[in-house]
């Protein structure tokens, strides 16, 4: 893979996320965050997992980000708290 290939990755997956093709977001963010960790993409891929109801593996992403005292961390794990009704 080229060294600006994996961008792309993350572009497509953005753009399939907001289409609402999650299983394809998240296989593309997979593959991106295999070359790029980052918190962003990582956050994305658990917004794709709690929109196919994958509550519990999105939000051990919530928490990681809220305990890096991020808003958005917290806020998102407490909606899948109550989607779990905990």
């Amino acid at each position: 893979m080229a060294s600006s290939d994996f961008w792309v990755l993350r572009d497509q997956a953005n753009t399939f996320m907001r289409l609402g093709r999650y299983d394809e977001a998240i296989k593309a963010f997979d593959d991106f965050l295999r070359v790029m960790p980052d918190d962003s993409a990582a956050f994305n891929r658990a917004v794709c997992l709690e929109s196919l109801v994958q509550y519990e593996q999105a939000l051990a992403v919530y928490e990681r980000v809220a305990r890096d005292n991020d808003l958005k961390g917290v806020v998102n794990a407490v909606a899948c708290l109550r989607k779990l009704s905990r």
